[in-house]
């Protein structure tokens, strides 16, 4: 519908589209960050925890969140999160022990999860599957 706005030199449209497209890719970014923190929590909470597979899912986890800084609010030019904000969760993901992310818990996991959800219109259960 952008594309074809675009062409018609129908700039509103293109604009509605444009609005439409920011708020979609920063959902994307929240989902897929509180998706990894959720993979990273099921494979540290197993009996034997897979660290390779978790590590993995915190690293992406970490970009992700990173990335939170530059999602679009819808009607704004503010982001869900300010860069503030995503460097204290970041820094919430290292904080649980000396060795960083080798001691985050569960528990951490979570808890940055529900806090990024409550942002956008989706539930952790819903992004962690």
């Amino acid at each position: 519908l952008g594309r074809a706005a675009i062409v018609a030199g129908d700039y509103q449209v293109r604009d509605q589209q444009a609005e439409v497209l920011r708020e979609l890719i920063s959902e994307i970014i929240g989902i897929r960050a509180v998706y990894y923190l959720q993979q990273a929590r099921i494979l540290l909470d197993r009996p034997t925890p897979d660290y390779g597979g978790a590590f993995h899912d915190l690293s992406e986890g970490y970009g992700f969140i990173y990335s939170l800084q530059f999602t679009r609010r819808p009607g704004t030019q503010g982001p869900y999160f300010t860069k503030d904000e995503a460097d204290a969760f970041i820094a919430d993901m290292l904080d649980d022990g000396p060795n960083g992310l080798w001691d985050v818990t569960p528990a951490t996991l979570d808890a940055l999860s529900e806090a990024i959800a409550e942002r956008f219109d989706f539930t952790v259960e819903a992004a962690g599957s």
